[in-house]
């Protein structure tokens, strides 16, 4: 039995690899989130060059953002655009919390390092009414 069941965690396992192959952590400093957790998903085969579709979430000490777009970072010099929800909460810079707006994304990396800015208009809340960011991350 105990060989049984060691088979089908192993055939279960190697099934679902090629599922997370995509996946992706990191760890970002960026204005106004502070410090945040990312974790995302890059579609299509990893091996193969070019720009692959994304989704991505990232949660941090002054808010959090939900992201899709089109993504050729990890391995070598890349690039990525990004349309991003933004909704800020805690303690964000220069901004108040429970603000939410839209925006874009434009990244560059070399390996694992990326840097990047965006700019976002305010959907809701009562702050300012545009909103740049400046990010500095490294997808783990």
């Amino acid at each position: 039995m105990r060989l049984f069941v060691i088979r089908i965690v192993a055939a279960l396992v190697a099934l679902t690899g090629p599922v997370w192959a995509g996946a992706y952590t990191g760890l970002t400093l960026s204005s106004p989130l502070l410090l945040s957790g990312t974790a995302g998903y890059r579609f299509g085969d990893d091996l193969a060059p070019g720009f692959k579709p994304i989704v991505e979430a990232e949660a941090g000490i002054g808010g959090g953002q939900l992201s899709v777009g089109l993504d050729s970072l990890g391995t070598g010099l890349g690039a990525a655009i990004k349309a991003s929800m933004l909704r800020t909460w805690f303690e964000p810079i220069d901004l108040d919390p429970d603000q939410t707006y839209l925006g874009l994304q434009l990244l560059i990396g070399y390996n694992q390092l990326v840097a990047g800015v965006g700019g976002y208009r305010r959907i809701e809340g009562d702050d300012d009414e545009w909103l740049s960011m400046i990010i500095l991350g490294f997808r783990l």
